[in-house]
């Protein structure tokens, strides 16, 4: 079997994704000054919202695009 190595790019993307796809949210320590610059500004838009060290989509219709958002350095 072959097991795809994912780069630490690749694994804050899949964790963004995967995240802001469910209730599981995304942990805030994973990610960039920037990165976390652009969640600011979707929590002050409330697209997203943050708990306990965690952020989430406010619209999980959303994801997608709010994951692009942040990442798209």
């Amino acid at each position: 079997k072959d097991i795809e190595k994912l780069n630490n790019d690749d694994i804050i993307m899949e964790k963004t994704l995967l995240g802001l796809r469910s209730c599981v949210g995304c942990d805030l320590d994973i990610y960039n000054k920037l990165e976390l610059e652009k969640i600011k500004i979707l929590e002050d838009n409330k697209k997203v919202y943050i708990k306990d060290n965690k952020f989430f989509a406010s619209d999980f219709m959303l994801a997608d695009e709010l994951s692009l958002f942040i990442l798209d350095n």
